[in-house]
């Protein structure tokens, strides 16, 4: 600087040919600490991590990795200045799925639905119920509003009805008597073959057996 050249003599310039250009290595779906030291080989700095749900990459993987100075652009040959910042966004997994409103006392094929509609899995139990009808979610194991992983099992105890009971042995009484007792215990009777006042010698379905409540019992009697 400030030499000076007698006139004529040649001045040599040399011109920058810009930063060097290096390749920005594909990061997206790598876990971040591989892409970090992917970035880092290849000659690049890392700049915020920020994180992110996503229904397609898993937790914790790349999702995007960007320029940290937003005046910068990858080229064509997908390449950056050597010691650019690379941002990087990263997978927190799906978004938590709602446990629906409405599902005890729903008819179990619309709660697994609703289930479904979410992506939570149903896993259905039966039991007998005295009160919820017979295909109708008597409780579900999570809360409404419950927030879980997508695919989580949501257990749904479905209702069978009533439990069958027995029919009560009635034999040796007559038959009115018999028709009392049977419903008194919860069966209905559809007639008695005989005398109404003779004794009982068996019904049908016999004493012992269980059925639904509410079965139709047929008395017969000695004449």
């Amino acid at each position: 600087m400030g030499e000076s050249l007698a006139e004529g003599e040649v001045l040599r310039l040399t011109v920058s040919l810009g930063p060097t250009l290096t390749v920005v290595p594909t990061v997206a779906g790598l876990p971040e600490a591989e892409a970090a030291t992917a970035l880092a080989d290849a000659g690049f700095l890392l700049g915020d991590v920020t994180r992110s749900v996503d229904e397609e990459v898993a937790a914790g993987a790349v999702v995007s990795a960007a320029p940290a100075d937003a005046a910068l652009s990858i080229d064509s040959q997908g390449r950056l200045p050597k010691e650019s910042t690379i941002d990087l966004v990263v997978s927190d997994g799906p978004a938590p799925r709602v446990v629906p409103q409405g599902l005890q006392g729903a008819r179990a094929t619309d709660a697994v639905a609703a289930l479904e509609a979410v992506q939570l899995a149903a896993q259905q139990n039966e039991s007998f119920s005295e009160v919820v009808p017979e295909g109708y979610v008597i409780s579900v194991s999570q809360a409404p509003g419950a927030e879980l992983e997508r695919g989580t099992a949501v257990v749904l105890e479905v209702s069978k009805g009533p439990a069958p009971i027995a029919v009560p042995d009635v034999t040796y009484n007559s038959g009115a008597v018999a028709a009392q007792l049977l419903e008194q215990a919860g069966f209905t009777v559809s007639g008695i073959e005989g005398a109404p006042s003779g004794m009982v010698l068996a019904t049908n379905p016999p004493a012992n057996e269980l059925h639904p409540r509410g079965t139709a019992v047929r008395i017969f009697t000695r004449n």
